[in-house]
């Protein structure tokens, strides 16, 4: 079977058809691709460079909509308020989720699943 588009493929994994293989779709890391810039990737683009299906990924924002707002900047993070109204660290030549450092907002509950871990 010649290689399909990508197109192709996922409307043949739709009709339960088969494909050349299967759709592959990764959404990567920023600190992920520049060390794999650094570590021979070049310039391409993931999905150039590993053969990725090329799809189009939206969400809806059901979040409340909290002004955003950087609290702090230096060279290897950044801490800001999101729309969900968290203040979070993320780091920006690592790889990692956002770390969540407004827990103190969150005390009560934190105290609470500590206590239920109990029984």
């Amino acid at each position: 079977m010649d290689e399909l588009s990508t197109n192709e493929r996922i409307s043949r994994m739709f009709q339960h058809k088969e494909a050349d293989r299967v759709p592959i779709v990764e959404n990567s890391w920023p600190a992920t691709v520049e060390r794999w810039r650094r570590e021979g990737m070049g310039e391409q683009s993931p999905r150039e460079f590993f053969g990725l299906d090329n799809v189009v990924q939206f969400g809806i924002d059901n979040s409340p909509r909290y002004p955003e707002q950087v609290k702090e900047e230096t060279e290897e993070y950044r801490i800001k308020t999101t729309k969900w109204g968290m203040t979070v660290k993320n780091w920006k030549h690592k790889g990692s989720t956002p770390e969540n450092v407004s827990l103190e907002e969150f005390r009560d509950v934190v105290e609470l699943v500590k206590d239920l871990g109990r029984f």
